[in-house]
């Protein structure tokens, strides 16, 4: 589940679909300013209502503990493990 699509409709802008429905058209610039922003947000909204409907969850995704790249406008698995209420599992796994 990914509640925020970026659907690209050229070079430079997209439509955004959150987390249903079309909620508009966007820049770069204006993507990260206005929906970026509202991100943990809608994150948020989501899983409040996921979790009312579904007995398990299973929160995966991209982020690590060491990733410094990671800006305040990047939602990782790490936040949605806090919103959750659930630990911030770090596991490294060799084959």
């Amino acid at each position: 589940m990914n509640p925020i699509l970026a659907k690209a409709k050229n070079c430079d802008s997209c439509e955004v679909i959150a987390p249903s429905r079309s909620i508009g058209n966007y820049t770069s610039g204006s993507f990260a300013r206005d929906v970026l922003s509202r991100a943990l947000e809608i994150f948020t909204d989501s899983l409040v209502r996921l979790s009312n409907e579904h007995d398990l969850l299973i929160i995966e995704g991209a982020g690590s503990l060491s990733e410094i790249n990671l800006n305040r406008f990047v939602v990782s698995n790490m936040q949605v493990e806090r919103i959750a209420g659930q630990p911030v599992a770090a596991r490294s796994y060799r084959q």
